[in-house]
């Protein structure tokens, strides 16, 4: 990991120790014994060879390569599989979003430490992407949607691609709620930028990566198994037509930071 990207989440982290102290408690059995926790020598070293290694290839190094690579992998890899393997959640809808939304706030107050001028766009209108920020003149530049990741999806090359791994190939993107957000981002801020930030909490993966939120579109769309929790009262709330970000397709944490500097200081 670059030393900024490196920094920029060792500082989100301590903004978000609170939330996860709250969350591992509510979400115990679900989340990983990992959950937030900050990245030990392993973990960067995985980010390495994971991300910055594979970065821009079109078949990434296997699971078994990877843990001859990395020393400490195979332990992790042992515990991880068989815990996410197995079903733990069906966290209704509105469950669901209350836990997604608890990770907004630290990263609002990370952006602010940073002096970018974040703010809650729910406050505007709850279909907007989950943040907002302002350049000098205070207008909105741009809008982000900040989706967590704690479950690598182990079967990924048996059912994703043949090309990718666990570690590249889990993170999922709400087709239907990004297409939403985008129309009505245009409606309201024609000239804002939508970006999707995947925030990577998995037992050996843990690092900020990004995109433009269009890349959710016109994409290979998947339409995942129906869970007890995308229903409420009889009718289908939950998002269940997905696709997917590859960890090596995407971008860092410093070129995020200095992306949202650069269009904050557009005027």
């Amino acid at each position: 990991m670059s030393d900024k990207s490196h920094d920029y989440y060792e500082k989100l982290l301590k903004h978000s120790k609170d939330m996860a102290n709250s969350l591992r408690t509510q979400l115990d059995g679900v989340v990983y014994e990992t959950f937030l926790k900050p990245p030990n020598e392993v973990n960067l070293l995985c980010y390495q060879k994971m991300y910055t290694e594979n970065h821009g290839k079109s078949k990434v190094t296997t699971c078994e390569e990877m843990q001859v690579k990395i020393p400490g992998l195979a332990a992790i890899c042992e515990k991880c599989m068989p815990f996410f393997l197995e079903q733990r959640s069906d966290l209704s809808k509105s469950q669901d979003t209350i836990t997604g939304v608890r990770f907004e706030e630290p990263f609002r107050e990370f952006l602010k430490s940073l002096h970018i001028d974040a703010f809650d766009a729910a406050t505007v209108d709850m279909r907007l992407p989950d943040i907002g920020i302002k350049n000098r003149k205070k207008d909105v530049t741009v809008l982000l949607e900040i989706k967590y990741h704690n479950a690598p999806f182990i079967k990924a090359r048996q059912f994703v691609s043949p090309n990718t791994e666990c570690y590249d190939g889990s993170l999922t993107v709400d087709v239907e709620k990004c297409a939403n957000e985008i129309q009505v981002a245009k409606k309201i801020y024609p000239s804002a930028e939508n970006l999707i930030v995947h925030w990577i909490d998995f037992p050996c993966l843990k690092c900020i990566l990004w995109d433009k939120l269009e890349t959710a579109l016109g994409k290979t769309v998947y339409e995942r198994m129906h869970r007890a929790g995308d229903y409420e009262g009889g009718h289908k709330v939950g998002y269940t037509k997905k696709t997917y970000h590859f960890v090596r397709k995407i971008h860092d944490f410093d070129s995020l930071i200095s992306t949202i500097q650069s269009l904050a200081n557009r005027v």
